[in-house]
């Protein structure tokens, strides 16, 4: 797995996620997200075009960050992109409804 990181026009973070993202890399994603949260970013996009598989240890890691950031007013974590294999691990893990898969950043950026 390979996470790259860019910033939208008006500054909110994008994690660019490739790859697996099975248990061993899920420890990695976590770090990233936690770098975020703890550097005082509470609102977060994930890229998730270039993730070919999600582990439940990477389903964990994006559920406690999205608890986490969703504590302060106006945070959010938001994932776009996500092929149909991926959309289909978070919908059996039933997380689309706390979590929902935007089509494309557009759409992710609507709100936030």
């Amino acid at each position: 797995m390979n996470i790259t990181t860019s910033r939208t026009d008006s500054g909110i973070p994008i994690l660019h996620i490739e790859g697996h993202v099975d248990s061993q890399a899920a420890q990695a994603l976590e770090t990233a997200l936690w770098n975020l949260i703890t550097g005082g970013t509470c609102r977060i996009l994930v890229d998730l075009h270039g993730a070919n598989y999600v582990s439940s240890g990477g389903l964990r890691a994006f559920l406690a960050a999205h608890k986490e950031v969703r504590k302060h007013p106006g945070g959010d974590l938001r994932l776009y992109g996500a092929n149909d294999y991926v959309r289909k691990i978070f919908e059996l893990a039933g997380l689309t409804d706390l979590m929902p898969l935007a089509p494309d950043l557009a759409t992710a950026q609507m709100g936030l």
